[in-house]
């Protein structure tokens, strides 16, 4: 089922690029590896997205400009990736639920 909102397209990028996550009905959640927390790209009304860094009770955005995102799926995952390694996550391991 099509959420509308593109959630389901990049949650299948990323489970394409082997990211396992969750999609919810207003966003995605990607754990992250070595219990570095939670990635959550969300999807508000009118058709913005935020992206923040859950650890914890720490909860961070990560600053995503209007229409960031308005992007096919896998050039998303790949700005994902970047932003996760600008704070600091170290986007070489591989994240949490992957094979191999």
């Amino acid at each position: 089922m099509s959420h509308g909102d593109g959630l389901d397209e990049l949650s299948a990028a990323l489970a394409a690029a082997g990211v396992r996550n969750e999609l919810f009905h207003d966003c995605i959640h990607i754990a992250l590896p070595q219990a570095q927390g939670t990635l959550e790209v969300k999807s508000w009304t009118g058709g913005e997205r935020s992206v923040q860094l859950l650890r914890g009770s720490e909860y961070r955005n990560l600053a995503v400009l209007p229409g960031e995102f308005d992007c096919p799926p896998k050039d998303a995952v790949a700005l994902l990736l970047r932003r996760l390694a600008e704070h600091g996550i170290d986007t070489r391991t591989r994240l949490a639920g992957e094979g191999g």
